[in-house]
């Protein structure tokens, strides 16, 4: 099963809320450490959510849900469409694990992932059950900051909140320079505060994560 934030609420009917936070952390902090560790930027805020997640949890490892633009094959490099792809999210650590070293395990097999996308997450939820309801997280980076399309001149307009069954869907990506966190969920199961608190957490773990050795060591607070 996924690893889910613990619902502090327990209402019958699914109400969509969202929560937005800005972050200190800088496009140009992550840049320089991902060039200096060999990271790649998606995949050092993965790897801290699943941080996060399985300290929540008490635990050693977490397992959710991420997306992928499926851009892989050349042919539709220049095409409009739907190409979006769900992909597992598995983290493991134990004592004493070295960030870096679970920074260049997560990128192998987020890139491991992708290359095997012909094995669809339908039939990955068919063989083991895995649960497509609690946690999905998204890193959007300069996404929704392009400013044009084409070569002419765009905005973005959401027309919807969220189009995700999950519990928790949690998406990070780049306004005017500065990243910004946001968090859509089910507020019959999430109180608002709850969810402001996760946000401060993800953030407490983005900024101390550079700085510390072993993952033991992140502050989550």
């Amino acid at each position: 099963l996924d690893t889910m934030l613990l619902p502090d609420r327990h209402d019958e009917q699914r109400v969509e809320h969202s929560q937005f936070r800005t972050i200190a952390l800088t496009p140009e902090q992550v840049d320089r450490y991902g060039k200096e560790h060999g990271v790649f930027k998606s995949n050092y805020f993965i790897t801290a959510y699943g941080i996060l997640m399985a300290r929540t949890a008490g635990e050693q490892q977490s397992l959710f849900t991420t997306v992928y633009n499926g851009r892989k094959d050349k042919r539709i490099a220049h095409t409009a469409g739907m190409f979006v792809k769900t992909l597992p999210v598995f983290t493991q650590f134990k004592e004493g694990t070295k960030v870096i070293d679970l920074l260049h395990d997560m990128q192998d097999q987020m890139s491991g992932c992708r290359k095997n996308d012909i094995y669809s997450f339908t039939d990955l939820h068919h063989d083991t059950g895995i649960n497509t309801q609690g946690t999905l997280f998204v890193y959007q980076g300069e996404l929704f900051d392009a400013g044009n399309t084409f070569g002419y001149p765009s905005s973005v307009r959401r027309l919807i909140n969220s189009t995700s069954t999950a519990a928790m869907n949690m998406k990070i990506y780049i306004i005017d320079g500065k990243y910004q966190l946001k968090a859509e969920y089910d507020a019959s199961r999430y109180s608002d505060e709850l969810v402001a608190q996760h946000l401060m957490s993800y953030e407490a773990v983005l900024m101390n994560m550079m700085h510390c050795e072993c993952v033991e060591d992140i502050p989550v607070a």
